[in-house]
């Protein structure tokens, strides 16, 4: 889970017939500033111009390689949902996620002239005269539009009954931290059905339990916590729920591999080292 480059602009030159191996991240958004590259991979090259720009997630597998003629430079951005978790949903996390399995072969690439390769020209032309914060709105905007093409091809939940409809509404309303303050049985109230109807429904959208997501969900706040502030393992435990430290402890061992002191000492030197 690395932060660094999070919706933060970079810049790396890669010297003539030199491969540039993506940071790891859930999601790379590049565009060749200069020179001549090509996407190397198992499913087939791909040749990038100028200005092109790919969009590529963490299951892909390749290199970029600049032409042995001339150096190539790249301006790239990474996107961690992982960190996105106050703005996204979770049913927009799960049509991410759902994306991301799916993609394979190459990546998804926009050609110099598109008008979103356009936008992304112009948010690098302006980066000393826009704030960090505008700045990082329009590359999380320019990320989600590359994509919203290839959502919209993903398979529809289609709403049966005036409950489905309204579970979809509440899980496309309601973010992350919004959910965790809700118990199953408020959730299913909200939707205005029995606990264990919205247990179905849950489970047949998100193929897990409600307790097993907002474990999840718990989790994957104490990791952010973790990495990005100084708050005590104790005091992340109470931040995310979890009235015992033990329990904490136990459970985040037990998805992540690591009690989340170690975790946390492990991916901070790795953030160092980036």
């Amino acid at each position: 889970m690395a932060a660094k480059g999070h919706l933060l602009l970079h810049q790396i030159l890669v010297v003539p017939a030199g491969e540039w191996n993506f940071p790891p991240a859930p999601w790379v958004v590049l565009r060749l500033e200069q020179g001549l590259a090509y996407w190397i991979s198992p499913a087939a090259p791909m040749e990038l111009a100028p200005g092109d720009v790919l969009v590529a997630s963490n299951q892909l597998q390749g290199v970029l390689r600049a032409s042995q003629i001339s150096e190539a430079t790249v301006v790239y951005y990474t996107v961690n949902p992982d960190l996105l978790g106050g703005f996204l949903t979770l049913a927009e996390r799960h049509l991410l996620q759902s994306l991301q399995s799916r993609t394979s072969g190459l990546p998804l690439h926009l050609p110099s002239r598109h008008g979103l390769a356009v936008e992304f020209a112009r948010i690098c032309e302006a980066t000393s005269e826009i704030t960090p914060l505008v700045q990082r709105c329009r590359l999380l905007h320019l990320f989600a539009a590359t994509l919203q093409q290839h959502l919209g091809q993903l398979p529809a939940y289609t709403a049966n009954g005036q409950a489905e409809k309204r579970f979809h509404e509440l899980m496309a309303s309601l973010s992350e931290p919004e959910l965790l303050r809700y118990t199953p049985r408020e959730l299913a109230a909200r939707c205005g059905c029995s606990p264990r109807h919205f247990a179905r429904l849950f489970h047949a959208h998100f193929g897990c339990s409600v307790r097993e997501k907002l474990t999840e969900l718990r989790l994957r706040k104490a990791r952010e916590l973790l990495l990005l502030s100084h708050t005590t393992v104790a005091g992340v435990a109470v931040a995310t729920g979890f009235r015992h430290l033990g329990l904490f402890n136990a459970v985040f061992k037990k998805h992540f591999g690591e009690t989340p002191r170690r975790w946390r000492e492990l991916h901070r030197q790795t953030e160092g080292a980036l």
